[in-house]
């Protein structure tokens, strides 16, 4: 979960990952939008990176009112 700024400029987290799923073997891939009138699914995105809890840096661009999130690797599952 990271802080973020939204593009109508609410403040909030996006999640972007979760658990593995109850019905299939794999993780939820959606971002998930928290802010304090609730939340909401992002499903026009799917995070295929680390899906375990990393190091990361949120920054905000006021001027062209955009937010990156970049994160700093952290676990993985290699295989040979």
């Amino acid at each position: 979960m990271i802080p973020q700024i939204f593009p109508d400029g609410n403040y909030g987290f996006t999640m972007f990952s979760g658990v593995f799923q109850y019905d299939q073997d794999i993780p939820w891939l959606n971002t998930v939008d928290v802010d304090s009138t609730g939340f909401s699914v992002n499903n026009t995105f799917n995070q295929y990176l680390n899906q375990y809890h990393t190091a990361h840096l949120p920054l905000y661009d006021a001027t062209e009112n955009n937010m990156y999130s970049i994160f700093f690797g952290g676990p993985r599952q290699c295989r040979l």
